[in-house]
């Protein structure tokens, strides 16, 4: 069971620990109860949460997707409203079996 994904009747909360000023953006693994993803942009002026969200809704296929706490933190806990649970773990899982 993927503690770092929540489900919810309005959609998933994710939890996420941030990597920030990494090579590229990937999704790395997980660390604990966390989804670890590593953001090229630096934790500089909002960069790597921005980058973040942007690279979340592009490999996880959301469109609506915030940060509800962590804004200055590396772990965070983040929303994606209306999303399928299963679709979001879906395509992590497939990520994640294509880093190994």
């Amino acid at each position: 069971m993927a503690n770092y994904l929540i489900e919810d009747r309005d959609g998933v909360f994710l939890k996420v620990m941030v990597k920030s000023r990494a090579k590229a953006n990937r999704i790395v693994g997980v660390e604990g109860d966390y989804l670890v993803v590593e953001i090229a942009a630096p934790p500089t002026a909002g960069r790597a949460n921005t980058e973040l969200l942007k690279f979340l809704r592009k490999e996880l296929g959301v469109s609506q997707i915030a940060i509800i706490r962590g804004m200055r933190s590396r772990d965070k806990i983040l929303f994606l409203r209306d999303a399928d649970p299963a679709k979001v773990r879906e395509a992590i899982e497939k990520i994640l079996g294509e880093s190994s």
